[in-house]
């Protein structure tokens, strides 16, 4: 695991030399640092998090490549603009304490994961009742979305606080397109694994009597469960360990 820290220290010092680039009015080199900045998301992006699991559990199950890239840029502008929101709006707060920054991104994480476990359990009984699935997708891209990206987080208080807001901003929107990028491209494998599954030949090969579709959308509502309750789960675990 050695290269993720390796790879998010890059990612931070890299941002932070694009701000100073910026900062010392470097202004030629705007078209280049954006272009930095977008690659450092679509890195950035293949970190833990990010809600790629919770999509690709949701497009397993049903839904169209379209409404994936929807999904993608309503969780990622979610996840980006409330840590430029977060910083902007409790600026005073960080300057007085950093505790205060990651109370409020520990507050939000727990909102976002009661949410995920509340769409995931409305999905399983759809499933189990056949209605559609109308609606959750963008419920559940939002709650994924709603914890603060730290990288922006970052980039943002460094910003505000090198009166470089503006800067910050438009780093932080290369940082999403980046991270969109990577991103849609898991819930779009998701689909073309389903696909395949669905596909005549593999059904005859397993046998075209079987109805895959209900199994793949509450195999699909169990998994997106299981997403947001494993933070709980481990961490009931970690306390109830002997010591």
């Amino acid at each position: 695991m050695n290269w993720l820290v390796d790879l998010q220290r890059w990612l931070y010092s890299g941002s932070v030399d694009a701000l100073n680039g910026l900062h010392a009015g470097k202004i030629g080199t705007l078209p280049l640092l954006l272009a930095t900045a977008f690659a450092f998301g679509v890195l950035h992006a293949l970190l833990p998090g990010h809600g790629k699991a919770v999509l690709s559990a949701y497009y397993a199950g049903d839904g169209k490549a379209i409404g994936a890239i929807r999904s993608t840029l309503l969780l990622i502008t979610v996840h980006v603009g409330s840590a430029i929101a977060l910083v902007i709006a409790g600026f005073a707060i960080y300057e007085r304490t950093l505790g205060g920054a990651r109370s409020r991104a520990i507050e939000l994480e727990h909102v976002s994961q009661m949410i995920i476990v509340a769409v995931g359990v409305w999905l399983l009984v759809s499933a189990l009742l056949h209605h559609k699935r109308e609606h959750s997708a963008p419920a559940l891209a939002m709650a994924a979305g709603f914890i603060p990206c730290p990288l922006t987080t970052f980039v943002m208080s460094y910003a505000v606080a090198k009166n470089m807001t503006l800067s910050g901003v438009a780093l932080s929107v290369a940082f999403a397109t980046g991270m969109i990028c990577t991103v849609s491209c898991f819930p779009l494998m998701a689909i073309a694994a389903r696909k395949g599954l669905l596909s005549p030949g593999t059904l005859n090969w397993f046998g075209g009597a079987f109805e895959w579709g209900r199994p793949l959308l509450i195999a699909s509502a169990l998994m997106i469960i299981a997403i947001g309750a494993w933070p709980y789960i481990s961490g009931l675990a970690i306390a109830v360990k002997p010591s």
